[in-house]
C-alpha cells in the first residue's frame, strides 16, 4: 500500500507548460539534420540551441517533431540532448544598395 501512495505522489508534481513549449530533446540525428520533440513554439527559420553549444535552423514543423538543419558539421550532437528555442530567426546582414539585386557570392 505504501508503494501505491509513493507512486501517486510522483503524479502530483506540477508541470510548467510554458517551459515545455520552448524546450525539448533530440529524438534523431541523420545527415546534418536533427529531429526534435517538444519545442511546440518553434518557428520556421528559427535558430535553436542544442545542448547549450550547437546551433541549428528549424526547416520543418510537424505535429510532434520539428526538423532542423545543423549550422556546423558536428558529430557531437546525439539523441537525448536538450533543445531550446531562441525566438531569433536566421538572418544575414546586407546593404541597402543590394536590395532587389541578384548576387553571386
Amino acid at each position: 500500500m505504501n508503494q501505491i501512495i509513493e507512486n501517486s505522489e510522483k503524479f502530483k508534481k506540477k508541470i510548467d507548460l510554458e517551459y515545455v513549449k520552448f524546450h525539448g530533446k533530440v529524438e534523431k540525428v541523420a545527415d546534418g539534420m536533427v529531429f526534435c520533440s517538444g519545442i511546440e513554439k518553434a518557428m520556421i527559420h528559427e535558430i535553436i540551441i542544442i545542448d547549450e553549444e550547437h546551433e541549428a535552423v528549424v526547416i520543418e514543423l510537424g505535429e510532434d517533431i520539428v526538423g532542423a538543419g545543423l549550422l556546423y558539421n558536428t558529430d557531437k550532437v546525439k539523441e537525448g540532448m536538450e533543445v531550446i528555442c531562441t525566438n531569433k530567426l536566421i538572418s544575414a546582414p546586407s546593404d541597402p544598395n543590394l536590395a532587389g539585386k541578384i548576387i553571386d557570392p
